[in-house]
């Protein structure tokens, strides 16, 4: 039978092997797994259509699953051709594209024995990167992202109030656990980001969990500076632990209602650094 019911929760069982989607590696050393390079292949890169921007993608790629979460540190890369394989590319263009994160530190090669290329860093954006980004974008862009966002967590965290089982919850507090922990905003977007790409696992949705990582690759670039950290960590935290509940509740009415408080509150700090950016830029001439 195809769906089956969780025991006594009553709750839809959908075939995990058909959603192909396991969360990334562990950072153990052990190789990356083709679901999590899938995950990284929803990272929205535009329409690459010669081999220096298809190489410009596989970096952009790399780099924001990095940021996310999905590929962590210790992670151990297939070998080049099979990865080249995987993402679509030719060798050639994989080794061009592993270029840049090489050089920043974020992907390293070890000779020998249990060799071959490993996730080695994090990306670490400064708050002048941060703000240099939010002060290019519309106001509307910043919004609209925010609205987006919510819109998407919100279908996300309905189908888990029905379709979550225990597995799923324990990994949505384990990730939490591990945002909390966090004490820089390199680590705070890695793991919001492993957070929320994780409620569409739990939906057990592959076009919403496509959706939340293309998302949080581009929330990650423009979320917490380091002045949000202090006023901002153990709210979020708060707000992921009610959205949890209400999972494990299988109340999705208070799902939606919670995880629009958290992106509410996520674009209320955006806007407000993006307009104070922009009113002391013009102050300045």
């Amino acid at each position: 039978m195809y769906l089956q019911m969780h025991g006594t929760s009553g709750k839809l069982a959908f075939p995990r092997y058909a959603l192909g989607m396991a969360v990334s590696g562990q950072g153990d050393g052990s190789v990356v797994s083709s679901q999590a390079l899938e995950m990284m292949m929803q990272v929205s890169v535009g329409n690459p259509v010669d081999t220096v921007s298809r190489a410009e993608a596989v970096t952009r790629r790399f780099e924001a699953a990095i940021s996310i979460g999905i590929l962590n540190y210790g992670d151990h890369l297939p070998p080049e051709a099979l990865l080249a394989e995987q993402l679509g590319v030719s060798p050639l263009t994989l080794r061009h594209g592993l270029h840049m994160p090489r050089n920043k530190g974020l992907v390293e090669i070890r000779r020998g024995r249990g060799g071959g290329s490993f996730i080695s860093g994090q990306v670490d954006l400064r708050d002048r990167d941060v703000d240099d980004r939010l002060r290019n974008a519309e106001t509307d862009e910043v919004r609209d992202l925010y609205d987006l966002a919510a819109v998407t967590a919100r279908g996300a965290v309905r189908l888990s109030a029905l379709r979550a089982d225990d597995q799923d919850l324990r990994r949505l507090r384990l990730r939490n656990e591990q945002f909390f922990a966090e004490q820089s905003s390199a680590g705070l977007r890695r793991a919001a980001g492993r957070f929320h790409v994780g409620l569409g696992v739990a939906a057990q949705s592959r076009q919403l969990t496509s959706l939340l990582i293309r998302i949080q690759a581009d929330i990650a670039p423009i979320s917490w500076p380091s002045a949000h950290i202090a006023s901002r960590k153990k709210a979020a935290y708060e707000e992921h632990e009610a959205i949890i509940s209400s999972i494990e509740a299988s109340d999705a009415v208070e799902a939606e209602s919670r995880v629009t408080e958290y992106f509410t509150a996520e674009q209320l700090l955006a806007v407000e650094r993006h307009l104070r950016l922009l009113s002391e830029e013009s102050e300045e001439r």
